[in-house]
């Protein structure tokens, strides 16, 4: 049995220098989004919390203590 697949060139890995930036002073980030600091800190703690227990589901799935694990890691933003 043969194989139709073609092999294309790997996709390019992004480059910092392409990444956008936004320079923030005088601690106004999300200002422009209509976010107070508490709003950020909610949010921030959120994300916290989250990335805990998505270890720890990966801590017990390792442990054989639970079947399988449906991670969030690296949809936060």
């Amino acid at each position: 049995m043969t194989s139709t697949r073609t092999q294309g060139s790997p996709a390019e890995a992004p480059r910092a220098k392409d990444a956008p930036t936004e320079r923030v002073d005088k601690g106004q980030l999300g200002a422009d989004l209509g976010l107070s600091r508490e709003d950020l800190i909610e949010m921030y703690s959120l994300i916290a919390v989250t990335r805990a227990i998505d270890e720890r589901m990966w801590i017990l799935n390792r442990a054989g203590k639970i079947p399988f694990v449906i991670s969030g890691q690296g949809h936060e933003g």
